[in-house]
């Protein structure tokens, strides 16, 4: 039967289209018949249908075939499995609904085409809702551009810009013709709740429900976090009543956000609370579930817990990752335990696991003082693959700083210290009479008549706040205080209990005076220091 068809036939042939047509609206399917054979398909969820009709002499074209390399978030080239990722039909996200925690479907990273590109610098640049939202009135509604939307609202979250984020996702909401699934609603709670706006993130998961969405498992452990990051206990709990009411088990996904927004929200008692809970009920816990444990116990100085953790971990089957070892040597090191923190960077090595710029910088962490030489040593015997991590350290001035300060602080300090001894009773005014005179500016935290208190330019706490005389009539260090001093040495200490005060450390804080060269003093204009804000050690150094 050839492609023409006789008038006396069209009739019937078309009336047998028209059934066709009929049936695979309410049926939702492709139908194939022999024309030699016609194709009825759906062109996409919202259009008609399309058909076509080839002849025996046509000859069969060549299976197209598909790409199948994306870029990881390594920046190496990878392959994907087209029966698991469809690349075609809204990206590697559509359907898939959306990982917590990562952002990513079987770990492929969304490579951005060029319009998405434009459209990511223009979202990043514009903050005005209505010049965005007209600008994306402009897109044709096609699942092409849905994909690029979803893969650049996915960017967006790795650099963690959530407010481009609600607005790309209350466009799509409110004024697009894109039909909204989960992954958008996932996205906006997401947004809302790290912005700490728990009440919007609580009204997009009623909007879904509206909707006919069906939640997730990351929409209750997004919600969840949502209202621990705003101490909201009694809502979490109560998502966990929602969860079983639409037919969702609690499980190892929602506890690990549960502690994980706990832990974050540094209510460390709860969230210990909810870890032995989650056993109770039979929830397996995973690599992640007890590093984020073994951090809480760490950030207690509790590393006696956080090993006891680390043992049952082992017990239970569960294979440590490089985060759990950097999180046990992290315990160690504040509770100045280095042998120990040594003792876990030679276990992690022999799991077979390289040491990376965090391991590291752990690892020096525990080394403080002349120790650091020791860490040195350990670092020069790694492999030569290892070491490579080091690499960040340089690139990153805030890691390097970190990881070396203990041994080049102290040689710079004790430099400095011996070149100020020579000048110190020479009355020679210093950089803190400059700071009096409003010279040189400064983070000025307490002022009066008699004292100054600024904060350090480089600080050795969260907390680090220097507290001068502002007339030093001789007092250039504690060592050369003479009787007449006491009353403004009485008025320095005072001052430091108001600092304490008004920097939220005063449940406890250390206030250090250095007196001459041996004691590292490089400005000969007495001055104590208050230190707060983490869990001091001792003794000091």
């Amino acid at each position: 039967m050839s492609l023409t068809i006789w008038e006396e036939e069209r009739m019937n042939f078309m009336d047998i289209i028209c059934k066709l047509h009929f049936l695979s609206i309410f049926n939702r399917f492709s139908i194939k018949c022999p024309a030699n054979y016609l194709i009825i398909e759906r062109t996409h969820c919202e259009s008609n249908f399309k058909w076509r009709a080839k002849a025996d002499s046509v000859e069969t074209p060549e299976k197209w075939k598909r790409d199948s390399l994306f870029i990881d978030k390594d920046g190496k080239f990878k392959h994907f499995n087209h029966k698991k990722v469809s690349r075609r039909k809204c990206g590697s996200l559509r359907g898939q609904g959306w990982k917590y925690g990562s952002g990513f479907v079987d770990g492929i990273f969304p490579v951005l085409s060029p319009t998405a590109l434009e459209i990511l610098k223009f979202v990043q640049n514009e903050v005005n809702k209505n010049r965005v939202w007209s600008s994306l009135d402009n897109l044709p509604p096609t699942n092409t551009y849905r994909d690029d939307l979803i893969d650049i609202m996915v960017r967006l979250r790795l650099n963690k810009q959530w407010d481009p984020i609600i607005l790309i996702c209350e466009w799509i909401l409110k004024r697009s013709s894109f039909k909204p699934d989960v992954i958008c609603y996932n996205l906006l709670i997401d947004a809302y709740g790290n912005n700490s706006n728990y009440k919007k993130a609580e009204s997009t998961y009623l909007d879904l429900l509206e909707a006919r969405c069906i939640a997730t498992e990351d929409t209750y452990a997004l919600l969840l976090k949502a209202y621990c990051k705003c101490g909201l206990v009694d809502h979490a709990e109560a998502v966990f009543s929602e969860m079983r009411k639409h037919g969702f088990p609690p499980s190892t996904k929602v506890y690990n956000a549960y502690i994980d927004g706990l832990a974050k929200g540094r209510d460390a008692h709860q969230a210990l609370a909810i870890f032995q809970r989650m056993k109770r009920e039979n929830c397996e816990p995973t690599a992640e579930t007890y590093t984020m444990v073994i951090n809480i116990y760490g950030k207690e100085n509790k590393s006696y817990m956080a090993l006891e953790v680390f043992h049952e971990m082992k017990s239970r089957k569960c294979k440590p990752n490089i985060c759990t070892y950097t999180a046990m040597m992290n315990a160690f090191a504040r509770d100045g335990l280095c042998e120990k923190a040594e003792e876990i960077f030679e276990q992690l090595q022999e799991a077979g696991l390289e040491p990376d710029v965090y391991v590291y910088n752990a690892l020096l962490e525990a080394y403080s003082g002349s120790l650091t030489v020791r860490a040195l040593n350990l670092i020069k015997a790694s492999s030569s693959t290892s070491k490579n991590a080091l690499l960040p350290l340089f690139s990153r001035p805030l890691l390097f700083r970190r990881a070396f300060s203990s041994v080049s602080a102290t040689i710079d300090e004790e430099a400095a210290a011996r070149a100020a001894a020579v000048n110190a009773d020479s009355g020679a005014p210093t950089i803190f009479d400059k700071i009096i005179s409003k010279e040189i500016p400064s983070s000025i935290v307490y002022e009066d008549e008699s004292v100054l208190a600024f904060r350090d330019i480089s600080p050795q706490a969260p907390v680090h706040v220097l507290v001068i005389p502002k007339l030093r009539d001789g007092l250039t260090e504690l060592g050369k205080a003479e009787k007449r001093h006491g009353e403004i040495l009485g008025q320095l200490l005072y001052a430091a209990r108001i600092v304490a005060e008004r920097e939220g450390i005063i449940d406890g804080f250390r206030v250090v005076i250095n007196s001459g060269a041996s004691a590292c003093q490089s400005v000969y204009h007495l001055h104590l220091h208050v230190l707060g804000g983490r869990q001091m050690k001792w003794p000091p150094g």
